[in-house]
């Protein structure tokens, strides 16, 4: 099992070395970086469809990324963007996912890493197979979701604004990064039987994940149980995947990010919808 741990910006100085990959756009990159960090383009942790044969096709990605990247499962990695957005969870997720049994997110922005000393050098790294592990109860597919509806051993929370969860979205929204609504069409709604999230509720006043205590009281008010499965979409993963390490932090072990989220569920007509307004 990953562990995960949040590091603060003014942290950063402390915190043990190892490898880091940097979600930021290449200009950013270059203006300055973590000395052992590598320039990734946050795009190639999406997943838009959750069919076998799609899942199949995300972990060679995975695996040709990180051995490209010179990863290795057993050291740690650690994450950063420009801020502590959706990409950045989602980017943590998908490590976990392939099996790096230490990661580590930066909540906040680089800029806020006093005493940091940054690099424009290229680093110097050597490609290295990758053993990965996919650790696939981390991953809710849709076939996976449609054969739990009406079990109410599995908890679904969709983590979309409340206009895409209710159906009353008056546009169509297309894209699958942070702060779109990946595949919402005009009265979409939801998955059936899910629970709405408002995910600004995990974050604190500083735009990092709240206390650990704090969450878990929020989501235990939402009616989730620690010794439950827990689902979590959104419109294209990003978000849910913040979720997801919210959850974490709270100590529900048992949850999933459904990836492909409303991008997937939402085109398929042979899915049901809900659209009631709770």
């Amino acid at each position: 099992m990953t562990q995960l741990s949040l590091i603060d910006p003014s942290a950063l100085s402390q915190a043990s070395a190892g490898i880091a990959l940097d979600l930021r756009s290449p200009d950013s990159y270059w203006q300055g970086h973590l000395p052992n960090a590598r320039q990734v383009d946050a795009a190639l942790f999406a997943l838009p469809k959750t069919d076998a044969a799609s899942v199949q096709q995300y972990e060679a990605r995975l695996r040709w990324l990180f051995s490209t990247l010179g990863l290795n499962a057993d050291a740690p990695v650690l994450v950063y963007g420009e801020n502590f957005d959706g990409s950045v969870a989602r980017a943590a997720w998908a490590l976990a996912f392939a099996g790096v049994k230490r990661v580590s997110v930066l909540a906040g922005p680089l800029a806020q890493a006093d005493g940091v000393p940054l690099s424009r050098e290229a680093p110097v790294f050597a490609a290295q197979p990758f053993a990965l592990s996919a650790q696939r109860a981390l991953l809710a597919t849709a076939d996976d979701i449609a054969a739990t509806l009406g079990n109410a051993g599995t908890r679904i929370v969709d983590a979309r604004e409340a206009d895409d969860y209710r159906g009353t979205k008056a546009a169509t929204k297309a894209g699958t990064n942070a702060g779109t609504n990946a595949g919402t069409k005009p009265g979409a709604g939801h998955i059936p039987g899910a629970l709405h999230w408002d995910n600004r509720q995990e974050l604190n006043a500083a735009g990092t994940l709240d206390t650990p205590d704090a969450l878990a009281e929020r989501f235990g008010a939402l009616g989730l149980a620690k010794h439950e499965p827990i689902v979590v979409y959104c419109g294209g993963g990003p978000r849910a995947s913040r979720t997801w390490l919210a959850l974490q932090r709270a100590g529900y072990t048992r949850a999933s990010v459904y990836q492909s989220s409303w991008g997937e569920w939402g085109a398929r007509a042979d899915l049901p919808v809900e659209t009631s307004a709770n």
